[in-house]
C-alpha cells in the first residue's frame, strides 16, 4: 500500500545469514552496468510479496555508521515449514532493467546521452546520479542504431562502455555511473594491474 515498514532482523535473533552478490563481466573493470542480487534467510517465517521493494541497513557492532545499500525487489520468498526458516531472493533495479525495452519508453530525438540515460533511469523509478563531462552528445533517430527490442539493461551497458564507467544502483533509489579515482593513490599501476 506504499507505506512504510522497518523491520530490525539480527544475528542469532532472526537473520541466519544475508548475502549480496555482484554480476560483474569476467575480464572488465568498467564500461558495464553492474546488477546485484540480496539473499536473506530468516529463523522464522515471514510472508513478503513479490515485487516489495526492501533496503537493507547493514551495520557492525559498536559502529555509528550504516552501510549505503541500493533498493531490492523482491523476486522470490520460500519458506520451509519443515525447519520454519524463510528465504528471501530480491534484485535491484539494474536487474530488472533486463526485462524492459526501450520500446516502452517514448523517445523523442534529439537529445543529449545525459538526458537519454536519465529517461531510461526513471523508467527504473530511480534518479540519475552522474555526470558525463566530455561525453554527452546530441542522439539523432537516424544515429542511434535502435530497433527497439534493445533492454534496458542493454543500453545502460553501452552507456557505461561509452562514458568509460560502471553503472550501478547506489542508496536513495539512484541509479549512478562511476569513474575511477583520478588520484595517484588510486592508479592502477601495470605491475599491479593483474593482482585484483
Amino acid at each position: 500500500d506504499g507505506s512504510t515498514v522497518l523491520i530490525e532482523l539480527l544475528p542469532n535473533d532472526t537473520l541466519a545469514s544475508i548475502n549480496i552478490e555482484s554480476n560483474i563481466p569476467k575480464g572488465k573493470f568498467f564500461g558495464f552496468a553492474a546488477s546485484r542480487k540480496l539473499t536473506i534467510e530468516l529463523v522464522e517465517k515471514m510472508l513478503i510479496d513479490k515485487g516489495t521493494k526492501i533496503k537493507p541497513f547493514i551495520k557492525t557492532v559498536g559502529a555509528t555508521e550504516v552501510a549505503d545499500m541500493p533498493f531490492f525487489y523482491v523476486d522470490k520468498v520460500e519458506i520451509d515449514d519443515t525447519q520454519n526458516k524463510t528465504i528471501i531472493t530480491a534484485y535491484d533495479a539494474i536487474y530488472l532493467a533486463d526485462k524492459l525495452t526501450i520500446e516502452s519508453l517514448n523517445i523523442n530525438y534529439p537529445l543529449t546521452l545525459y538526458d537519454f540515460t536519465e529517461r531510461l533511469v526513471e523508467a527504473l523509478n530511480c534518479t540519475l546520479d552522474a555526470d558525463f563531462t566530455g561525453v554527452n552528445p546530441t542522439l539523432q533517430d537516424d544515429t542511434t542504431n535502435l530497433d527497439g527490442t534493445e533492454t534496458l539493461a542493454t543500453l545502460l551497458n553501452a552507456i557505461a562502455e561509452a562514458t568509460g564507467t560502471i553503472c550501478i544502483c547506489s542508496g536513495n533509489d539512484s541509479i549512478t555511473f562511476k569513474t575511477l579515482d583520478k588520484t595517484p593513490a588510486d592508479t592502477i599501476l601495470p605491475g599491479t594491474y593483474f593482482n585484483f
